[in-house]
């Protein structure tokens, strides 16, 4: 079987963009600051949030899935959060830790890359990302130094000079 005379070049070239697409992904979802994992609250300073309800507590879940002990509003004066993308419920004491340092819905798994929030409470609370991505970060790392040694310039003239879709003979 003879293949067409340029497809391995056609190959690297597709890998090429392959590449670029990647490092261009993780330029825009990725971050490229270093963070210290502490949040800035400097802006919060004095703001106070007011309670001008009681908190419904609207969910399907009758027991904590952390703790697995019963959800019950009455009980020693407990929290109970709904979380708002995915609408599972908690103690908010048993959640708050799990969400800070794992970043999922304990129930679901659903990810909450940069924050979480409950139904009825407009704070947004942060998640450890650094503990979260602690095992992928070297990974990403590497390939960012990787796609950073790319010569993106040298790979469009590449494009423009030596590419014609002409020449392809197929036998």
């Amino acid at each position: 079987m003879n293949l067409p005379k340029y497809t391995s070049k056609l190959l690297s070239i597709n890998f090429v963009t392959l590449i670029c697409l990647i490092k261009i992904s993780l330029q825009v979802f990725i971050p490229h600051e270093s963070s210290s994992g502490v949040e800035d609250v400097s802006e919060s300073v004095g703001q106070v949030n007011e309670v001008t309800s009681n908190p419904r507590f609207v969910s399907s879940d009758t027991n904590c899935a952390i703790c697995i002990e019963e959800l019950q509003r009455d009980k020693d004066n407990i929290q109970i959060g709904t979380l708002e993308g995915c609408g599972h419920s908690f103690h908010r004491t048993c959640a708050d830790p799990w969400l800070k340092s794992k970043g999922t819905c304990p129930t679901c798994r659903k990810t909450y890359y940069e924050g979480y929030s409950y139904k009825d409470d407009p704070k947004i609370y942060q998640v450890n990302v650094q503990a979260s991505q602690s095992i992928v970060q070297p990974v990403l790392d590497r390939v960012r130094v990787l796609l950073d040694n790319i010569d993106l310039e040298g790979l469009r003239d590449l494009f423009q000079t030596n590419y014609n879709p002409e020449r392809h003979d197929i036998q």
